[in-house]
């Protein structure tokens, strides 16, 4: 496993995303973590490459999905989309 984007911290979802594609990009299959501060929530993401998403939890709180082989739109909309729902 593989912790990308250290020491960073985001100051929106789409921000993070864009950059942790690239991380994913960069890391091809291979498991990447990451945990650090978006728009002012803590966010842990692990991943395997856009199909398995097994950790997505923003200031403790678990959103992990259940789906497995997304593809890259769908992965960083639920991303978006789950830390977005824990900031309201």
């Amino acid at each position: 496993m593989i912790r990308v984007l250290e020491g960073q911290d985001f100051a929106t979802p789409q921000d993070f995303v864009e950059a942790l594609n690239k991380a994913r990009l960069a890391n091809r299959k291979q498991w990447i973590f990451y945990i650090g501060q978006v728009a002012g929530h803590e966010v842990q993401i692990k991943t395997f490459d856009i199909g398995d998403l097994q950790i997505l939890r923003v200031d403790g709180r678990d959103f992990r999905n259940k789906e497995y082989g997304m593809n890259v739109g769908q992965w960083k909309a639920e991303i978006v989309e789950r830390i977005e729902l824990a900031c309201r």
